[in-house]
């Protein structure tokens, strides 16, 4: 069945899944049990409390120096908040000015149509009015992508914020919290053990 650390310890020799000894809880390569003489692993075995202590010490370390983190993060949500309402504001007026662009240009054809001015008077208008719809237009495709990536920044920094929320509410290190936070645990051939998270940016400082 599975276990605790089932498919997530790997070794650092022949890159094998290590395995566990149920009775004393310890875990090993499968190598060495299918060579002869032991050949081709340096079957570096781990404990498994070992292994929820080094993960538990961790967490607790990311913990510890979350506090100054999550309120930059919190403050840069803040401002981010505020930008995007700011672009909302922006893009709504430069649509009311495309809208009225548009009004105008119809209003102008009409106006040749109605014989009310001349054909050299319409171009002449109407190069005008396409000129300013344009800029509008690029303004209006520019404001968009910066609230696109405003917003990016945002959301990001709010998932940030939420799994260190996540991290905090963890009471004891089960599957669930491995399957969570770890991608991989590499055993390396002097016994050193690295975790690789899959929160990265959360986790590789407090290592």
């Amino acid at each position: 069945g599975t276990t605790l650390f089932s498919g997530k310890v790997v070794c650092g020799c022949c890159g094998r899944n290590y395995y566990i000894w149920s009775k004393n809880r310890v875990l090993f390569c499968q190598t060495p049990t299918l060579t002869e003489n032991n050949l081709g692993c340096y079957d570096k075995k781990l404990r498994e409390d070992d292994l929820i202590a080094l993960i538990d010490d961790t967490i607790k370390t990311v913990m510890l120096r979350s506090k100054e983190k999550l309120a930059k993060f919190k403050d840069e949500v803040i401002i981010s908040t505020s930008e995007l309402n700011s672009l909302k504001r922006e893009i709504k007026t430069e649509v009311g000015k495309l809208d009225r662009l548009k009004r105008n240009k119809e209003k102008l054809f009409q106006k040749l149509i109605d014989a009310l001015i001349t054909d050299d008077e319409y171009m002449r208008i109407s190069t005008e009015l396409e000129r300013e719809q344009m800029e509008v237009e690029d303004k209006i495709k520019e404001l968009n992508k910066k609230q696109k990536t405003v917003l990016a920044k945002k959301n990001e920094k709010e998932t940030t914020i939420k799994v260190y929320k996540e991290i905090g509410a963890i009471k004891k290190i089960d599957r669930k919290v491995v399957e969570k936070l770890i991608k991989k645990i590499i055993v390396s051939k002097d016994g050193r053990v690295e975790v690789i998270w899959n929160y990265k940016d959360i986790f590789q400082s407090a290592q």
